[in-house]
């Protein structure tokens, strides 16, 4: 979570990821022969979001709104009940037969044997119980009380390392966000464990280097550009992960002076190789030298075994003050670990498996390591001194997509002067690994969504790069974003359509009596 408040130099960052709990190690024997299950309640991790919103409360609230009063209508959604949106339908219909193994998920989600549909309401009483516990007694309840004991007693019986003490050390810590400039504006971003915003700085940073991009949608040497300047990002292999077990290095990112170097390396004829770009400083980036690991893995359905899909959720507020808020929490996958435990309502994550093996590299599965990920919740500043203003807030969910999207919004606002909605809705393109079935040879293969202009498409495939289109008519992608453009006094608000986006603004009339009226559209 990046708060910013009007006025402040920076926003501050407050990191709850997941904790890994003490006996889930690697030398202590607690996983499973063959390794962990595709889903179910071993895979949960210390949850932190519960912890992380409390310390925002504390640390940043204007103390005006009682901490039972700001849980009030999450309590009230979770009993009265709220339709199905599209993309939840889609989740249980996609995920069923994991749902579908767990009692607790399917009383839940299957109230009648089949998934609930678009439009259908979804109660949930247990949730409310465990939300109304902590509305009147605090997040202690959840960490080291009654609920903390009934989370412990269900999973540890179900082969979970989890004990009480993993719970009750759980905290929320304030970090330092990783910051950058770009053309003149300050950029704030999440900070490791995550690798998101040292990612993000990094693309900008070597996208610098481009004095006046076009629209990439419809012209192939700005998107060209952009692809190579991610293809030229440091790797974050043995430099970011936990900063309470790792020594974190991410100088490579923010560095100018790297980015220049990497840059040399940019050829704006033809596409990058993975030969290119072989060593932690490519040989192409040495003075007077040419072109002589890839980025990580995205979740492809029908290739391989059965992948879930990215389950995070990524939120923006802005008032008309200048305060900007922006959020990404992650249950892993669109579904965690698919497992609720009976009589509290929630679904656990499923983090314990995104762990390295190997105890001597960063990432690696120790006792309370909190996980690596992608998420990338940005605020942009302009100006200094006296006009020194939040202008944008945005964040994405969708694993490695998030990457994609972050980056495409960022730079359509500042690079193109685009609106948050159009911003939002340029279409993404995601550098991806290779694996079996990827392609051959030693290019990069490139996903793409529909909407690249076809001469776009066919200039990059002269050029070397192996795109791949993943976006069919109907078709819900990864990615989606949500972003906040602020002015002076005026906040313009984006979701994206791609799976339940949805923009709202609340106004009060200047006699208090009137009261405040939601306005919220869907987009």
């Amino acid at each position: 979570m990046l708060v910013y408040q009007a006025g402040a130099p920076a926003p501050a960052l407050i990191e709850f990821m997941t904790r890994l709990p003490d006996e889930a190690g690697l030398t202590n024997g607690t996983s499973p022969g063959g390794g962990y299950p595709d889903d179910g309640p071993v895979l949960a991790n210390v949850p932190g979001t519960l912890a992380g919103m409390r310390l925002a409360w504390e640390r940043y609230g204007s103390g005006r709104i009682a901490w039972a009063d700001l849980v009030g209508p999450a309590m009230r959604a979770a009993e009265n009940g709220f339709p199905v949106s599209d993309g939840l339908a889609t989740t249980l219909q996609v995920e069923r037969e994991h749902f579908l193994k767990y009692p607790g998920s399917r009383a839940l989600f299957f109230p009648h044997g089949e998934p609930l549909k678009p439009g259908e309401t979804l109660r949930n009483p247990d949730l409310a119980r465990t939300l109304k516990a902590i509305a009147d007694s605090g997040p202690g309840i959840f960490y080291h009380g009654g609920i903390a004991r009934q989370v412990v007693q269900d999973l540890r019986g179900q082969g979970n390392a989890m004990r009480l003490t993993d719970l009750a050390r759980y905290y929320a810590a304030e970090r330092e966000p990783v910051s950058g400039t770009y053309r003149g504006y300050s950029i704030f971003s999440s900070a490791p464990p995550s690798a998101g915003g040292a990612t993000l700085v990094a693309q900008l940073n070597l996208l610098e280097q481009v004095p006046d991009p076009e629209p990439y949608p419809e012209n192939p040497a700005a998107l060209h550009a952009m692809i190579e300047a991610w293809k030229l990002v440091p790797s974050a292999r043995d430099r970011i992960a936990d900063p309470g077990l790792w020594p974190v290095r991410t100088e490579a990112f923010v560095s100018k002076d790297s980015a220049r170097a990497r840059w040399r390396c940019f050829r704006p004829d033809r596409a990058l190789s993975t030969r290119d770009l072989q060593g932690d400083m490519p040989r192409c980036a040495e003075a007077g030298a040419g072109p002589g690991a890839p980025p990580g893995e995205a979740c492809v359905p029908g290739v391989g075994a059965h992948c879930h899909q990215s389950g995070t959720t990524a939120f923006v507020v802005a008032d008309a003050a200048g305060n900007v808020v922006a959020v990404t929490q992650t249950l892993g996958t669109w579904g965690g670990s698919f497992y609720v435990t009976p009589g509290l309502g929630f679904v656990y994550n499923d983090k314990l498996g995104s762990y390295g093996d190997d105890p001597a590299a960063y990432g690696a599965r120790l006792p309370n390591a909190r996980h690596g990920s992608t998420l990338a919740p940005t605020i942009v500043l302009s100006g200094s001194g006296s006009n020194h203003r939040a202008v944008l807030g945005t964040g994405a969910a969708g694993n490695a997509w998030i990457t994609s999207a972050v980056y495409a919004i960022v730079t359509g606002v500042i690079d193109q002067q685009l609106d948050p909605q159009h911003a939002v809705e340029l279409p993404r393109f995601l550098l991806s690994g290779r694996r079996a079935g990827a392609g051959t040879g030693d290019g990069y293969p490139v996903q793409v969504e529909s909407s690249l202009a076809p001469e776009v498409v066919q200039q990059l495939t002269l050029m070397g790069d192996e795109l791949q289109p993943i976006s069919l008519p109907g078709e819900l992608r990864m990615g989606y974003a949500a972003a906040v453009l602020v002015g002076r006094g005026r906040v313009t608000a984006a979701a994206d359509p791609r799976r339940s986006g949805t923009a709202g603004a609340i106004g009060c009339g200047k006699n208090e009596a009137e009261g405040c009226q939601l306005d919220s559209y869907p987009r």
